[in-house]
């Protein structure tokens, strides 16, 4: 059959189509352009015939050639065949005043799949739920191409729109092929899609394999590969091949399409996770699902009707590896036990190494039963094995502490030796407090010596802080030389053993002596700055502070100048001092210990809430 104008059009399938004149002067009011690309240009216009706005895509060319306008009249009466909600209708095929055709259709308002994804503005007003209920519209509308032996070939993001009410579209259906009926598309890349030069007709990045290699002999599963990709970044928020020509060695190599593992932040169901795999697996054969099936399982899903058998099969699955975890986590105790017997046996290095071998894998041993037992338990919370080996793991002592709470702790601790740092420069500059009390007493060098050793104080303090090698040595030297020198100035039983007691309780806090040999030397050493003084005055190396009578023994400050009210003063404010130091101490310790019994109490509750 022949137009107007004498032209005919060889449509694939063989039948003649048709196209009428239309005049767009008189039916159609042209307004601004809405896209332009290599073949063609689509028009915002106003059909003044029904006094509705339409969108006109015509082609650019004003002589173009008849395998372009073939092309250009399948891609409309495709388009125009596909009665279905989520498809552009097609209201009229036609030629304009210039002779060049085109093709009017309903005008879209919204936004593209693509640029929701893109905008993170326009992602908080797209839930995930919502474009998932789009996702599975166009599942249905491709169903229907492909019942009617249509394969879109370029499914993609910029390919589905979104409307301001609610509606969904797929659009662009110019590189559609018919199943069945040669393809002559292969050599021309004069398309409006981001289409390869070549054979190769699509987007890099939604094309399976076989559709890179030949686009001329993919069917359905083509569209199936690409809907799986629009799946998986709907999910994951991320593509799940590369943009570009790298999207097409992606896809030829493959990818693991389980968007699970590319969000882990993102709670993505397991079912989904394997639509997207089953729908895009490398060779079409394996692609043995359909595009209504992946709709149906995605609106179940929406609809709240999960795969419970499904996840009790995957809660065994981990239940497996826990398992498996927890025997070699016996046979690591058992080999752990046997090179320990031959240590004490034998000096051997090698039993020394099998230990420690075997306490690394009991480590993780144990971490990977307690992670695959809790992960079995939240997909099957009636799994009672599984609450079993978590009840086990977490009631049944480990030998060894873990490396990362090892590393926990010794990160808490460094921390409490900073506040132990600031409590032990506050005592230091306490002391400071004997300097004018020191000053009346004679003979005068005390008051001299002792600021001397406090400014030493507060060097050794300084290094001690970046040495931690040093840390107990110096603060024993430091504490005992100030101890020693004030058990001298008030005789060493008047207040030296207090000032030791209450200077080796606050020490033992700090992570420094936490080994018994430096707890041994701190206690050594605070004896013998009391001792050393009443053994100096024994010997007569130093003036005698303390007599002992039949009725009574007698202390001697050697502070001669001193008013009577000075001494009592000076003895209430060391004794307040005192009170009030231990008090802190213990108040601090009591604090920390009901933090820890509290954290204990409430990590106790949760897990009786978990197995329970």
């Amino acid at each position: 059959m022949a137009d107007d104008e004498g032209h005919t059009i060889q449509e694939p399938s063989g039948k003649r189509a048709v196209l009428s004149k239309a005049l767009t002067g008189e039916r159609y009011r042209l307004g601004p352009t809405i896209a332009s690309g290599g073949m063609g240009e689509v028009i915002e216009a106003e059909d003044v015939q029904v006094g509705r706005h339409v969108a006109i895509k015509r082609m650019l060319a004003k002589d173009p050639t008849d395998r372009a306008v073939a092309r250009f009249i399948r891609e409309a009466q495709i388009q125009g065949r596909l009665d279905h909600p989520s498809i552009v209708p097609v209201h009229e095929i036609g030629r304009d005043n210039d002779g060049r055709p085109f093709f009017a259709m309903k005008r879209l308002s919204g936004a593209s799949l693509e640029d929701i994804l893109a905008s993170s503005a326009l992602v908080a007003r797209y839930s995930q739920q919502r474009l998932l209920r789009a996702f599975a519209d166009v599942c249905l509308a491709v169903e229907l191409a492909h019942t009617r032996g249509i394969v879109h070939r370029d499914l993609k993001p910029a390919n589905i729109m979104l409307g301001d009410f609610g509606e969904v579209y797929v659009i662009d259906w110019g590189v559609a092929k018919l199943v069945g009926v040669t393809d002559d598309d292969s050599g021309d890349s004069n398309d409006d899609t981001k289409t390869l030069s070549g054979a190769s007709i699509g987007t890099p990045g939604f094309m399976p394999p076989e559709q890179i290699r030949d686009a001329s002999a993919v069917d359905a599963r083509a569209d199936i590969y690409a809907l799986g990709c629009l799946l998986f970044e709907i999910l994951a928020g991320v593509p799940l091949h590369p943009r570009g020509r790298s999207g097409l060695n992606s896809a030829l190599a493959g990818a693991d399409a389980r968007p699970s593992k590319r969000a882990l932040h993102r709670n993505i169901p397991l079912e989904l996770d394997e639509v997207c795999v089953a729908a895009t697996a490398i060779h079409a054969e394996d692609r043995r699902i359909t595009a209504r099936e992946i709709g149906e399982r995605v609106q179940q899903f929406l609809d709240g009707d999960r795969d419970l058998e499904r996840r009790a099969a995957v809660a065994r699955e981990h239940l497996d590896v826990a398992r498996e975890a927890l025997a070699k986590l016996d046979n690591a105790r058992a080999a752990r036990s046997m090179s320990m017997n031959e240590m004490r046996l034998s000096a051997s290095d090698i039993g020394t190494q099998v230990a420690t071998e075997a306490a690394r894998i009991e480590e993780e041993a144990r971490a990977t039963a307690m992670r695959e037992a809790g992960r079995a338990l939240a997909l099957d919370p009636k799994l009672n094995d599984a609450a079993n080996i978590i009840s086990r793991l977490m009631l049944e002592p480990t030998r060894s502490l873990p490396r990362d709470v090892e590393a926990q702790i010794v990160a808490e601790a460094e921390e409490s030796d900073r506040r132990h740092a600031r409590i032990t420069l506050f005592i230091v500059f306490a002391y400071i407090g004997f300097i004018p009390y020191l000053a009346l007493a004679r003979p005068w060098p005390y008051a001299t010596v002792f600021g001397v050793v406090l400014a030493l104080q507060l060097v050794m303090l300084r290094q001690e802080s970046r040495s931690p090698r040093f840390r107990a040595p110096l603060a024993i030297i430091r504490n005992a030389v100030l101890i020693a020198i004030l058990a001298h100035a008030f005789s060493p039983f008047l207040l030296g053993p207090a000032l030791a007691a209450l200077t080796t309780t606050a020490l033992m806090f700090s992570r420094a002596f936490a080994s018994r040999r430096a707890a041994i030397a701190l206690v050594i050493a605070m004896a013998a700055a009391v001792l050393l003084p009443y053994v100096a005055e024994v010997v007569h190396l130093l003036p005698s502070s303390m007599e002992l009578q039949p009725h009574g023994i007698f202390f001697y400050t050697n502070d001669v100048q001193s008013s009577v009210p000075v001494r009592i003063g000076g003895l209430v404010v060391f004794c307040v001092a005192l009170i009030f130091a231990g008090a802190a101490l213990a108040w601090r310790m009591l604090r920390a210990e009901r933090a820890s019994r509290n954290q204990l109490y409430v990590q106790a509750w949760q897990l009786k809430q978990l197995v329970s």
